[in-house]
């Protein structure tokens, strides 16, 4: 059952009040989810099948809270859910691979360049360049979101995928701006340490994307939100 009226537009702050108290609740499924998403990347091929199988098991921890309530999958089901995605999506995920390769390559210029930039023209290049590059990963979780979402048989491939993760995220601008500025601050946080960005940010990423589609396009935060505070057995 959805606790959302279809009318009202998706409310930011409910997501994020929902992604704070998650994200502190569940942090051991999130550390586990993602430092297995870190092994499962050590191949590089693997690196899409990897992000499809991590929105995967976050999902489908939580797709029945639409019909009204029921815990999410526990650490170990969900840890168990990632690893066998990964084969589900081997095929699909490969160009995932390589656009997350490409946005880390990115990322890690940007970064570079921002930090160490002797002008100020080189200072604000390499900040706009690292925050266009964290809107390309909230695309990419979007897109993966979608497949994962989608019956076995209506699977999107990548470029629809990306089409769709675009309309999404362009059917509320206001809404997808706190996403993206929400995403950009969970990274900049995150690669403070490298310890924190391997064990923390692909699962922070994910809860943040499931969030914010469930209450764009689905049952909503609150009840995602109740299912973990209140779980129906």
């Amino acid at each position: 059952m959805s606790l959302r009226d279809e009318d009202e537009p998706p409310d930011p702050i409910l997501v994020l009040k929902t992604y704070g108290r998650i994200a502190i609740s569940d942090a051991v499924t999130i550390f586990v989810l993602s430092l297995l998403y870190f092994v499962a990347s050590l191949s590089i091929v693997t690196i899409g099948p990897a992000l499809l199988a991590l929105m995967d098991a976050f999902y489908s921890s939580v797709s029945h809270t639409g019909t009204g309530g029921g815990a999410p999958a526990s650490t170990r089901g969900r840890a168990s859910q990632f690893v066998s995605s990964i084969w589900t999506y081997l095929w699909a995920g490969l160009p995932y691979t390589v656009a997350v390769i490409v946005a880390v390559y990115s990322l890690y210029t940007y970064s570079v360049l921002a930090l160490s930039g002797g002008t100020a023209q080189a200072l604000i290049f390499g900040v706009v360049g690292m925050y266009t590059v964290v809107l390309v990963f909230v695309l990419l979780f979007r897109a993966a979101d979608i497949v994962v979402r989608a019956d076995e048989n209506e699977r999107p491939g990548f470029f629809s995928a990306l089409r769709k993760a675009w309309g999404s995220l362009g059917s509320n601008v206001a809404f997808a701006a706190t996403h993206v500025v929400t995403a950009i601050a969970v990274t900049i946080a995150s690669l403070i340490f490298i310890v924190t960005a391997i064990c923390f940010l692909p699962g922070l990423l994910a809860l943040l994307e499931l969030l914010n589609y469930e209450e764009l396009d689905g049952a909503g935060a609150k009840a995602i939100r109740y299912a973990y505070l209140d779980p129906q057995t």
